[in-house]
């Protein structure tokens, strides 16, 4: 049975591991994608990305980039190297709605730098096509594609930086990776996870302090030059988001057990209210391409983004240290929401209904389940992956950014689509992994041993 096993595993290492048949399922994937953003083009625009839009907008109208002076009272700055894309999106070409078949380009630059990671780092370019297969199984960058959030561009980023740095080849390209970077995080304030295993490599395993310097100059210059140029039409100089003390504020609420999100903290009552901080005659419409509109009341100019910011973190800081058992038992719930895998499949239900999956309700759940079942055997194979190889200097790079963008998710708020930014690392793992399983079966059966997977 075994010897036959293997049998077939070589039929299909010589079928689907070959640069012509990859890059082919690559091309079919991508244009199924683009028709799937087409024929979805109408789906709600809600939450996030409505605010970056609306941003993007305001922003358009007033000649200016995010955030501006009228940004400054607002509750936080939000994404601004997203926002500021979407600026540019709409000035270019009129509107947002070319941005999802940016996505897709995106998506795909992911993939093509996922199959070179792979390829390099465990110097095996077939770990590197597992790597991409497991990637376009799972569906969701696919489903996410559709929408604006922050995840296509910020992965495609920091994937690309992690890529740069692992190939060391010159000053000149780490400086170019620290660059890259530190764009990544004007758009989501998560980067600093990739920063430190970049620069622990290039100092400890590489011995390369003039690289490790490059590097940092690379982010160093890179986000003066944004904060600068933010600072021409703000009062501050601004270089990524402002988010922290808004998402630990929604966890300092004793009726919060989960901690999750939860706006009950900001209201009357709660630990985060502030008297006279928004308007019921303000209100702003953040929901796009629907039927209907959902209204948020706007902030006065009683207080500042910074004011904010300072006032949400001292407060949830007080509530931690004087209520640590609740915020230690929200912990638990917070790394099983993390890894809930809802947005594996991520999309929202479009106005015209003949369009959608919901059509469909019982195939679209047995799907969703399949999904899932998936989803969580990767999950069991990276951490088999991880306990056999954890010693080796490839692994160690690949997991303390999981780990570190995971731990510092956890300190805040979660939902299941934070985890989405390390599934391509979790591809990498699971694919080495499963090389590793492949040479020892194949060993065992005293094959060949010129026969590489």
């Amino acid at each position: 049975m075994v010897p036959n096993l293997i049998d077939f595993l070589k039929t299909v290492k010589g079928i689907i591991f070959t640069k012509r048949v990859f890059f082919s399922i690559v091309f079919l994937y991508v244009i199924l994608e683009i028709l799937y953003v087409v024929k979805y083009a109408d789906e709600i625009l809600v939450s996030d990305p409505g605010w970056y839009v609306y941003y993007a907008e305001e922003c358009v109208k007033h000649g200016t980039m995010y955030p501006d002076y009228s940004n400054y009272h607002d509750e936080y700055i939000f994404a601004p190297g997203w926002v500021n894309f979407i600026i540019l999106g709409i000035k270019l070409l009129g509107g947002v709605n070319w941005l999802p078949l940016v996505n897709v380009a995106f998506d795909s630059g992911i993939i093509l730098i996922l199959y070179l990671t792979g390829r390099s780092i465990f110097e095996n370019k077939n770990v590197g096509y597992l790597a991409c297969y497991l990637y376009m199984l799972l569906p969701t960058f696919f489903t996410m594609s559709n929408h604006l959030f922050t995840e296509p561009p910020f992965v495609f980023l920091i994937l690309l930086s992690f890529y740069l740095v692992w190939k060391c080849k010159n000053v000149y390209t780490i400086l170019i990776a620290g660059g890259i970077i530190a764009v990544a995080n004007w758009i989501r304030p998560l980067a600093l996870a990739w920063m430190i295993p970049a620069v622990l490599l290039l100092v400890f395993y590489n011995k390369k302090i003039s690289y490790a310097f490059s590097y940092i100059f690379g982010i160093i210059s890179v986000s003066v030059m944004i904060a600068f140029v933010t600072h021409i039409n703000f009062p501050d100089y601004i270089y990524k988001s402002t988010t922290g003390g808004v998402n630990l504020i929604m966890i300092a609420d004793s009726e919060n057990i989960e901690g999750g999100f939860s706006e009950t903290s900001r209201e009357k009552g709660g630990l985060g209210y502030l008297e006279g901080a928004t308007d019921s005659s303000r209100v702003t419409n953040i929901l796009k391409y629907a039927t209907e509109d959902v209204y948020f009341y706007r902030q006065t100019n009683k207080y500042t983004y910074y004011q904010y910011d300072s006032i949400y973190k001292c407060r949830a800081m007080n509530w931690i240290i004087n209520n640590p058992e609740l915020y230690v038992a929200q912990i638990p719930y917070k790394i099983k929401n993390l890894f809930k895998p809802y947005y594996l499949t991520y999309s929202t239900k479009p106005k015209h209904i003949k369009s959608s999956y919901f059509a469909f309700p019982q195939i679209y759940v047995k799907y969703l389940v399949l999904i899932r079942n998936i989803y969580y055997i990767y999950m069991l194979f990276f951490i088999g992956w991880v306990c056999h190889t954890w010693r080796k200097k490839e692994t160690q790079y690949i997991v303390l950014p999981v780990i570190l963008s995971m731990t510092a998710t956890v300190i805040i708020v979660t939902m299941s689509r934070y985890s989405i930014i390390i599934l391509p690392f979790i591809y990498l793992g699971v694919s080495d992994f499963l090389r590793n399983i492949y040479y020892k079966v194949r060993d065992m059966n005293t094959l060949s041993s010129g026969d590489r997977y």
